[in-house]
């Protein structure tokens, strides 16, 4: 039995293999599976589906919670689904959730394909005199594990993402559980956007600021119609939020419009390269578009029958399947790598969006926020994520039930994913009991010794 499954390639094994024995010696029982292995052995249509077996497999017999998938778009397979009818004609989302739901409402395997045609979670948002058939492979969305992806394209990319939950497990540890002077992990920043076509919602983030203030978080706002921001600049806007960052936050949350390396325009992946926060890294939500497109441009890419597709921006009902591994000419970079995988500093989490953010997705921001409060201390990232997931699937999707929800809540079950690794110890490890006394005698830092 063990709690977290690592999945990657096999020339990254001893990294992988170093990382699980780092977590399996903290409490985290875990487990690796290479992609190699799982290609030879596991039955399924394509490497995805034989990857969600194995997941399904392990969950089963060993009781598995958290799965961690190793690598970006050019490392590791995604599950691409597909809508219809939207206003760019033909899409293809990456959905990492397709690894999570494991099973139908009735507890059987779902390979989400029910059709039987080769086509993953089919949405049409076309009205038809049957109404919107917005769940064509009849999916219940309720997932069964928590599955986060660390989006590193290089084993230097691993490498800097492992070191930094090894260290912000410890530092976290450190600020609320052993009186450290600078508690920065009890503190969380809310930023929302403005301006004539704000995306940010203060009200909105007020309600998704309660939770964490219930919870002792401190919140600092800064909320771009309001002082002190009404009348700062976008340089002195995006200062002021390095400056917090490097004062150390636990959580960021950010409310507005964005691009796939910016919030706004105004703060982008370049700032990230300038932080100094290495030892105090925050959780990031960021309930925008685009953050988190961590995969390939919408009209360039690998297709799945081989060769290049690429097109002008526009609708397109013939839009082919991406191939599950993108070569790496069509990987780009988004916010979630930039605050991930390419710095020491930046972030430990990333939770956002990989295409265009509706106002129906904001929900899980919410219920992300409430798993922290509800759970007990310290959370593990997944559960949290697994609790929002969950909750959205029940109150905006319908209940999972085939037949029911609205077409933009369906989709972004999928469309926003957490990148991170799920078993992370949200605040860092609690403290080291000693057997049979119950007392606790070791700081985060002679922890790291015992265990050296």
């Amino acid at each position: 039995m063990y709690d977290l499954l690592l999945i990657g390639s096999n020339d990254w094994q001893q990294t992988l293999t170093e990382f699980a024995k780092y977590k399996s010696d903290t409490g985290m029982a875990t487990n690796f599976h290479s992609l190699e292995d799982i290609e030879k052995t596991a039955s399924g249509v394509d490497l995805p589906e034989k990857i969600k077996r194995t997941i399904e497999k392990e969950r089963r017999v060993n009781g598995v919670e958290y799965v961690l998938l190793a690598g970006d778009v050019d490392r590791f397979p995604c599950r691409y689904i597909k809508a219809i009818n939207t206003q760019w004609g033909v899409k293809w989302y990456p959905s990492d959730h397709y690894n999570a739901d494991l099973y139908d409402a009735s507890g059987h395997f779902d390979n989400w394909d029910a059709d039987k045609d080769g086509i993953f979670a089919e949405l049409d948002f076309k009205e038809t005199k049957d109404g919107p058939k917005f769940n064509i492979d009849k999916i219940n969305l309720v997932p069964d594990v928590a599955v986060g992806r660390v989006p590193a394209s290089t084993l230097a990319e691993l490498e800097t993402y492992f070191a930094k939950v090894r260290s912000y497990e410890f530092a976290a540890s450190e600020s609320i559980w052993f009186n450290n002077p600078d508690p920065w992990f009890r503190r969380a920043l809310f930023v929302v956007d403005g301006g004539s076509t704000p995306f940010g919602d203060e009200t909105q983030a007020e309600q998704h600021a309660a939770p964490l203030t219930a919870a002792g978080i401190a919140v600092t706002r800064r909320y771009q119609d309001d002082p002190p921001w009404a009348n700062a600049s976008p340089p002195f806007r995006a200062a002021e939020i390095n400056r917090l960052l490097d004062d150390g936050l636990g959580f960021v949350h950010w409310h507005g419009h964005g691009g796939r390396e910016s919030f706004a325009g105004w703060y982008d992946a370049d700032h990230v390269k300038f932080l100094h926060n290495e030892l105090k890294l925050p959780i990031v939500v960021a309930l925008s578009c685009f953050t988190a497109r961590f995969h390939t441009d919408r009209d360039s890419y690998t297709q799945l029958l081989g060769g290049d597709w690429t097109s002008a921006g526009t609708a397109k009902p013939d839009r082919p399947q991406p191939a599950a591994i993108q070569a790496p000419k069509h990987d780009v970079d988004s916010m979630a790598e930039a605050f991930l995988v390419k710095h020491p500093a930046g972030g430990i989490a990333y939770v956002g969006c990989t295409s265009v953010m509706e106002h129906g997705g904001k929900p899980l921001g919410l219920y992300f926020c409430e798993a922290y409060r509800d759970q007990a201390k310290p959370p593990v990232l997944g559960a949290m994520w697994r609790h929002a997931m969950t909750r959205f699937a029940q109150n905006e999707c319908g209940g999972g039930t085939v037949g029911m929800g609205p077409y933009y809540a369906f989709i972004h079950a999928h469309k926003v994913m957490l990148f991170g690794d799920p078993s992370l110890r949200v605040g860092g490890l609690a403290p080291y009991r000693v057997p049979g006394t119950g007392q606790s005698i070791m700081s985060a830092g002679s922890m790291i010794e015992a265990l050296a």
